[in-house]
């Protein structure tokens, strides 16, 4: 079996760590994008619109009423109410400029407000497919590096074992080697003083009362 070279486990390791770290600060920097946008088309859509119009409307009474003022001022008869004529005309002229500068910040407001509608949904749209890149695709990618991780570690624990332990962690059983006279087969030959050993067993008995 082919050895496999695990020893860039610790670049593994970084990586894995270098992803947890960019989707956190992926999904801090994209929620602080996501209040910026959505503050700036708040602001832009309603507060805007609406203080213009606020602003107009006071404008308007502002108007209506420099208007009485002078009509009330130039039917008087005495030569004071006259010169006080001169000013509410002059009141009538501002009230007048003011409702004027009102009307062009509310053209204005209705300008900006929808293309800031649109700016804002410009960004928003790439920045879903960031924010589901923060949120989903880095944390699975690093949930399924450090699966690998721990699979290369248990694989270099047991490339690191001693051949003893790794067969017992396998399950596998070691063989000795046998010697060589345990493998030799018995001789069949005899020897010289088994020789005689198996002549003299076999010679018939003497007759010792003859003699």
């Amino acid at each position: 079996m082919s050895s496999s070279d695990v020893r860039d486990i610790e670049s593994l390791e970084r990586l894995h760590r270098a992803m947890l770290r960019l989707s956190e600060e992926w999904q801090s920097a994209l929620q602080e994008i996501r209040m910026s946008v959505a503050r700036a088309e708040e602001y832009f859509t309603r507060r805007v619109p609406v203080y213009w119009a606020t602003e107009m409307k006071l404008a308007e009474r502002e108007h209506t009423e420099a208007l009485d003022s002078l009509q009330r001022q130039q039917s008087a008869a005495r030569a004071s109410d006259r010169r006080s004529a001169l000013e509410a005309q002059k009141r009538v002229k501002r009230a007048k400029d003011r409702v004027k500068l009102c009307l062009e910040k509310q053209k204005l407001a209705k300008t900006m407000m929808l293309q800031i509608r649109q700016t804002c949904e410009d960004v928003l749209g790439p920045l879903a497919d960031m924010v589901d890149q923060s949120e989903n695709a880095l944390p699975q990618g690093a949930r399924q590096l450090a699966e690998l991780l721990r699979i290369l570690h248990e694989y270099a624990e047991q490339q690191t074992m001693p051949p003893s332990s790794n067969q017992a962690a396998t399950g596998g059983s070691i063989d000795k080697p046998l010697d060589g006279k345990a493998l030799a087969a018995p001789s069949n030959e005899a020897s010289p003083e088994n020789d005689a050993a198996h002549s003299t067993d076999l010679q018939a008995p003497t007759d010792d009362a003859d003699s």
